[in-house]
């Protein structure tokens, strides 16, 4: 089993490399110029369980918070590894230039993994993401179109299936619609998603999955680590809505599971194994890391002052800890149904 992976020095993506080969696959991993391998390496320590590096402390706290969450899992996902690991080959490669995209589809591969894009909730940022992670997946598919490849897993995120309104449960047939609880990233998301929808349409397999919130471990910024960071770094507050959460070794397990199955290409699947309230969550990440949890809800008065100020902040040019689109999106009460 030949595998592309792009994406490859980030946070899933380097957890994808280590489960394909682990498995047995041989892998080309696509890398910036400018990329270093720092979150990848960590994530090889995550897999062989390397108790004398440093960081076996975070690994084994977040294993504990998996263990303290396991009464509200809904799934997970057990690993099955080769007693042969699979080559792993970096490429270099800039996503945005489609002739160097091009180059790198030359190759038949027997499955393309696709986790490359930006992600931020910083106001300032919003267009030109938008613009990018658009642009990387069009690039993808139209390379892999041209170069006769055959599958492709896109991985998106549930915030491309949109927030509505009204308190209902998302699904993952529901079709998206505007409102207040998207941020810019999640409309990125959306619309890279039907990037790889037309793929579909022009001769491409595709999966497609939606993931939650992504907990696990690597080094690095990560939306794990901000998640951790909000109950054990003195922040006072607690956002008052819900949302979906997946641990990245079952997100790329059931993922990597799927793509073995042929009924379950070209179409879309969700990725949430914990639908967690944020107190629920935050206090007992405190309780795990043994912390003073965060005492104030974000509700009624206080998150009308809080968002006005951020806001005022925004407008002067000053970005602060959180943005108002990410304080209005965590507002939100999102729970998501597997079916």
């Amino acid at each position: 089993m030949k595998v592309l992976i792009t994406g490859a020095t980030g946070f899933i993506g380097s957890h994808f490399i280590e489960q394909c080969l682990n498995k047995g696959w041989n892998v080309d991993a696509v890398k910036r110029n400018s990329s270093n391998l720092r979150v990848y390496e960590s994530v090889t320590r995550f897999y062989h369980r390397d108790s004398s590096h440093t960081s076996s402390n975070e690994i084994n706290q977040l294993q504990l918070l998996k263990e303290a969450l396991s009464e509200r899992a809904e799934w997970n996902c057990s690993n099955t590894f080769s007693d042969k690991r699979g080559s792993l080959k970096w490429l270099t490669a800039s996503l945005n230039d489609i002739d160097e995209v091009i180059s790198l589809m030359q190759k038949p591969y027997d499955l393309i993994i696709h986790t490359a894009a930006q992600i931020s909730f910083k106001r300032k940022d919003g267009p030109q993401m938008i613009e990018d992670n658009i642009h990387l997946t069009r690039n993808i598919i139209n390379s892999a179109i041209k170069e006769g490849q055959k599958k492709i897993i896109h991985v998106s995120s549930i915030a491309a299936l949109g927030r509505p309104i009204e308190n209902r449960p998302i699904r993952i047939t529901d079709d998206w619609e505007e409102s207040p609880y998207n941020t810019d990233y999640a409309k990125s998301k959306f619309h890279s998603e039907m990037e790889a929808w037309r793929g579909k349409e022009e001769g491409l397999n595709v999966l497609i999955v939606n993931p939650g919130i992504v907990l696990g471990y690597a080094e690095g910024p990560n939306s794990s680590r901000q998640v951790i960071e909000a109950a054990t770094k003195g922040n006072p507050f607690i956002p008052s809505g819900s949302n979906g959460f997946v641990f990245v070794e079952d997100l790329v397990c059931r993922t990597l599971d799927l793509s073995e199955n042929e009924s379950s290409w070209n179409q879309r699947h969700l990725m949430v194994s914990h639908n967690l309230d944020y107190e629920y969550l935050l206090k007992t990440i405190a309780k795990v890391y043994n912390t003073a949890p965060p005492k104030w809800k974000l509700a009624g008065r206080l998150f009308k002052l809080i968002l006005a100020t951020v806001r005022l902040l925004e407008k002067l040019g000053i970005q602060p800890n959180i943005s108002s689109e990410l304080l209005i999106s965590t507002s939100k009460k999102s729970i998501y149904e597997n079916t």
